[in-house]
């Protein structure tokens, strides 16, 4: 049941469409325009972008009851107002700060424009503090961790969130129209409470306003099933249109819900409605529009489109990539915070500051959080990958359908435009996009898995003083980003494009290929380019040394110090190849970086170049008689697998511990 002691709290996470024109794919939520008109038709407002926060607490740990029901009743909310047009930002189980952090940055990003609508809804515990000094009561909306207030005061005041502080909030904003919804029970005197009969709209509505409903009074109980949820959202898909004008305001929703939860709840609950205490917040109303309107609304902007049968769009994912970004970030940053708590607390386990029994129990409780909260952010990820495939399919099904094979320019520029990394890209280089994204991408004719290496500077050559003279001086060099392959080629992959297996060592198809001159990778590159449409090549001695010790790094193998855990050499490997990928990788996920066999680069060998290397993207000489090999190999010492050894071989040369892998550049 949810007592006295009753609030939840629902952030609604923001679900738009994808939208690359306005006669392309759904309209974008949150940011369509919502014209509001009057019974004669006549415009009388119109919103330009409507906003909700969600806020959901169910898993209380300072002694309130816990509230299942929360869970799936703001997914419903979620979903209700998303198909009202709403960007929803959803909040699970915050804590004190972390409530008001919500509401900060949620004000922050969507409260400054005038036309904004915003909805706030809030479903957990709520309690009612009455001042022993006498006049008016004071309403709060609980966090996850907050005490029982007759166990603990003070902190409960600390850190539940007083409806003085929410008046605040409202007073802040300068968006016009914002609606606060409490599935709650509590009182106070923040607002007015009204019992009008609802007004059709008029020119009266567009005043700013900030109206505020509760799900119950002071000491009244509401069920975990909320029944106060159910005719909310019931409102929403049309019933709470009570004049029949396709509309429906702040005072016909408070007046539906209202005769419904009371009459439901067989009088144990009454919705409370009014309007903020204020003569410059308390003249207009808050509107939605209904789905009769909003579907004849979309089936004029996207019928035109729709003939074109050539193109068919799929259903949306729940966000838009730049949304679940957003969220991603800011669970990094809360995952760091949690990390810090959990080192400080361990300083001060069993000291004065932290007891070592409570202090035990606390860490827990973070490490549990942690878990969750990780748990959260690999799944944000994957949904957010999800997203971002939606929006390049979309892409991809314009661009080649009859009518939109002459949108590629402005389609790619839109489907890109969040993502400033990608600036450099050429028009429609969807699989590049995908590895700098994603950080990785699977060329599909031979299944070679390319890693992301994010461009940057760094300084070659032996930076621990020893090494060859070759290795010296130390000098910086700069990279542009490019996508490098997972593991050397192997004898599968060279078999797809070539037909052949050169290899010695032909054990499966796993291992990798050998005995290729410089020439024949050569020969490889230009028939796989010719295959893939692809500007595969050879990486620089710069792009490898970058990316062989984890992007510029001071490592002395690829991945770290220790040999035998990171590649095959003379000491482990048996005299043989092994299959590419069974030591550890280095720390951008490139395996066999040091060690199994040799790898071709694409630069002329000089031993002085590092005296006049150039510090951007140096190529090499510009001649020679060998060409550069770097790793290490099966049959060689550790001391020929570091990250800064340079050797060449001449171009025609084929040996059993010499291969290659690939790059494939951005630009």
């Amino acid at each position: 049941m949810k007592g006295k002691a009753n609030f939840i709290t629902i952030l609604l996470f923001c679900v738009a469409c994808y939208g690359l024109f306005p006669d392309t794919a759904s309209a974008t939520r949150g940011i369509v325009n919502i014209p509001i008109k009057d019974k004669n038709g006549t415009e009388v407002g119109i919103y330009d972008e409507s906003h909700a926060l969600v806020i959901g607490v169910s898993d209380y740990t300072g002694g309130w009851p816990k509230l299942p029901g929360v869970e799936k009743d703001i997914i419903l909310v979620k979903e209700a107002l998303e198909a009202k047009g709403f960007n929803v930002v959803l909040v699970r189980n915050p804590e004190g700060q972390e409530l008001e952090n919500a509401f900060e940055r949620f004000i922050d990003k969507y409260g400054y424009k005038s036309n904004n609508r915003l909805l706030f809804y809030f479903a957990g515990h709520g309690h009612t503090i009455k001042p022993q000094y006498g006049g008016e009561a004071l309403g709060y909306i609980v966090p996850v961790e907050a005490p029982n207030p007759y166990d603990d005061l003070k902190k409960f005041r600390r850190v539940s969130m007083s409806m003085q502080r929410i008046e605040e909030y409202a007073l802040s904003i300068d968006s016009k129209h914002a609606l606060f919804v409490f599935d709650s029970c509590f009182s106070g005197s923040l607002f007015a409470l009204s019992r009008a009969v609802p007004e059709h709209i008029s020119y009266k509505t567009d005043k700013p306003v900030r109206l505020f409903i509760t799900s119950g009074s002071a000491d009244e109980k509401v069920p975990d099933t909320s029944i106060f949820r159910q005719q909310f959202i019931a409102a929403l898909g049309g019933e709470g249109d009570l004049n029949g004008d396709g509309y429906m305001t702040g005072a016909e929703l408070s007046d539906f819900v209202f005769k419904n939860v009371v009459n439901y709840s067989k009088g144990a609950q009454h919705p409370q409605y009014g309007k903020i205490r204020n003569p410059n917040l308390d003249k207009g109303d808050f509107v939605f529009r209904l789905a009769q309107l909003e579907s004849k609304e979309r089936g004029k902007k996207f019928s035109s489109y729709d003939q074109d049968k050539s193109v068919t769009v799929q259903p949306v994912t729940e966000e838009t990539p730049k949304q679940y970004a957003e969220q991603i970030l800011l669970l990094e940053k809360d995952l760091v915070a949690i990390d810090a708590k959990i080192a400080t607390m361990k300083k001060e386990l069993g000291t004065t500051k932290l007891g070592y029994n409570d202090g035990l129990t606390a860490v827990l409780k973070l490490i549990q959080e942690k878990e969750k909260q990780q748990q959260r952010l690999d799944e944000l990820r994957k949904k957010w990958q999800q997203a971002v495939e939606h929006d390049i399919a979309v892409y991809e099904k314009i661009v080649l359908s009859s009518s939109g094979h002459d949108l590629k320019e402005a389609a790619w520029n839109k489907l890109v435009a969040d993502y400033p990394e990608a600036a450099n890209l050429a028009t429609g280089n969807v699989d590049v996009l995908k590895m700098l994204l994603f950080k990785k991408w699977v060329e599909p004719t031979t299944g070679i898995e390319l890693v992301w290496v994010e461009g940057g500077c760094f300084q070659m050559g032996n930076t621990s003083g020893e090494g060859e003279d070759d290795e010296k001086p130390v000098h910086e060099v700069c990279v542009d980003s490019f996508g490098m392959s997972k593991h050397e080629l192997s004898q599968g992959q060279w078999q797809k494009i070539m037909g052949n297996n050169p290899s010695k060592f032909t054990k499966g198809n796993n291992y990798p290929v050998e005995q290729v001159s410089w020439f024949d990778t050569q020969d490889f590159i230009r028939k796989f380019n010719s295959q893939t449409g692809k500007s595969f090549r050879l990486p620089t001695e710069a792009e490898w040394e970058y990316a062989a010790c984890s992007g510029g790094k001071k490592e002395k193998y690829a991945g770290g110090s220790d040999i035998n855990r990171l590649g095959w050499h003379e000491g482990n490997s048996g005299d043989s190849t092994h299959p590419v990928g069974t030591k550890e990788p280095n720390g951008l996920g490139l395996y066999d970086m040091s060690g199994n066999v040799w790898e071709w680069c694409s630069d002329w060998y000089d031993k002085d170049y590092y005296q006049n290397s150039l510090r951007n993207n140096p190529r090499g000489p510009s001649s020679g008689s060998f060409h550069v090999i770097r790793d290490g190999c099966w049959n060689c010492s550790p001391w020929l697998a570091r990250c800064s050894n340079r050797d060449g071989f001449r171009p025609s040369n084929r040996l059993d511990n010499l291969g290659f892998r690939l790059v494939l550049p951005v630009k």
